[in-house]
């Protein structure tokens, strides 16, 4: 988690206390970002054995850390591995002493008891910083007097030392190059697959397990990319689906009344460009245009005798039309999918200065959704013929629209338009609208 080198405290290995050590390597990609560990129990099975072998005629040999703590000891049996030794040896605790960046071999004389006697103790040490052990020798005085003497004993600890520094320096070099290269592979194919590059592929090399899973691997994102694929291709189907349902119940709408027909597709288009205008987002955008299509959904619900009458609405017929705002978010609400184009079915016709309908709404109580849809329809309605007024030009039309801009409706929106018209982006035309 640190992305450093790791080495762990001497352990020991079950049943017969074994001694081992743990070592763990970070793995990073090209770009040197941590991705994982890559991490071994190394066992000392064969330093153990050349200890034993030096363990004779009354000579022990055994190598510790530079906490005083076992690493492996000839005899197992009463010396664990990562047990302290520094209250039971004397040349344990002057090598705990020395600083761990110190290399030295010194051969040292005290005395120690046993069986409850003192002993003379002749004992070697040598220290070696690049994996923080000593190689401790001891004999008795006795001993070492009738056998080859001290010098013996340097020679072998110093030749043991050499012996577990190279084996370990190997070991931990070509486990950690023959493995981390294809794992670092895979990991980097991993990462391009969750970023949506279902095309990556990992070199197919390394151990045999190795080869396996990256063969598994490149077999799984196959199969995904395909699967996206296919999925894409269903989505855009659906979609297709869906907006040809909305322009068809919009159409339907509309041909109940001959005076607004081709009503919806340009409040949606009017309503689009004013948006585009305004910046809006393109998940937000199409939010709108679907909105503005179905903005009068609510007519399906009002009487044609309302709906269809040629001169003024009296008051009581202007209530039962304001109802097609409720109605059509009513009729479009148990609809999961459209529950974000709910406001401009059901808002469009509120005002700034709260006197719309069908709730009264003033001001950032109305969404932005609503407002655009309020000005779209407006321009329609005064640009194209109805019972109670003939079609207005353009121009003319968006100096009315000023005019009531604060009260009716919202400045930003209103300043949209009037760009989009200057810039020849809203022209007025028999043309069929398509959104």
């Amino acid at each position: 988690m640190q992305s450093v080198k790791f080495r762990s405290d001497p352990l020991a290995l079950a049943p017969d206390n074994r001694p081992a050590f743990v070592i763990a390597v970070p793995l990073t990609d090209s770009q040197n970002n941590f991705t994982g560990m890559l991490a071994a129990v190394v066992s000392l099975d064969p330093i153990l054995r050349r200890l034993q072998d030096a363990s004779v005629r009354g000579r022990t040999v055994f190598v510790v850390d530079h906490f005083g703590h076992i690493v492996a000891h000839p005899d197992t049996r009463h010396f664990v591995p990562g047990e302290d030794l520094t209250d039971k040896s004397h040349l344990v605790g002057i090598v705990k002493a020395l600083p761990k960046e110190l290399r030295n071999t010194e051969t040292v004389r005290f005395s120690q008891k046993e069986n409850n006697r003192p002993v003379e103790i002749v004992g070697t040490y040598s220290t070696f910083p690049e994996v923080n052990w000593a190689v401790i020798a001891q004999r008795s005085v006795s001993e070492a007097r009738a056998d080859a003497g001290v010098p013996e004993l340097n020679r072998q600890a110093l030749a043991f030392v050499s012996v577990v520094v190279l084996i370990a320096v190997l070991f931990g070099y070509f486990f950690a190059v023959g493995i981390s290269g294809p794992i670092r592979n895979l990991a980097a194919s991993t990462r391009a697959i969750s970023r949506g590059e279902f095309h990556q592929r990992t070199p197919v090399k390394g151990a045999a397990e190795i080869s396996e899973l990256a063969e598994n691997f490149n077999l799984m994102a196959s199969d995904i990319e395909e699967y996206i694929e296919k999925l894409k291709e269903a989505a855009e189907e659906n979609r297709e689906l869906f907006i040809g349902s909305i322009r068809m119940l919009a159409a339907a709408i509309d041909e109940k009344d001959p005076y607004t027909r081709g009503h919806s597709g340009r409040v949606a288009k009017y309503s689009t460009i004013i948006a585009q205008e305004l910046k809006m987002p393109a998940d937000e955008l199409d939010n709108l245009k679907i909105s503005a299509l179905l903005h009068d959904v609510g007519k399906i619900g009002v009487d044609d005798r309302v709906l269809k009458k040629p001169g003024s609405l009296t008051p009581e017929e202007f209530e039962i039309m304001k109802t097609h705002t409720t109605k059509g978010a009513n009729i479009m609400r148990p609809v999961s999918q459209l529950k974000d184009m709910l406001p401009g079915i059901e808002l469009h016709h509120e005002h700034l200065d709260g006197r719309g309908y069908p709730y009264g709404l003033s001001g950032a109580q109305i969404p932005l959704m609503a407002r655009i849809i309020a000005v779209a329809d407006t321009l329609d309605a005064m640009t194209t013929n109805r019972p109670y007024q003939s079609a207005m030009e353009l121009d003319y039309a968006l100096g009315r629209i000023k005019a009531l801009t604060g009260s009716k409706f919202d400045q930003v929106v209103v300043n949209a338009l009037e760009s989009a018209v200057k810039n020849g982006k809203i022209r007025l035309s028999a043309v069929e609208v398509h959104v």
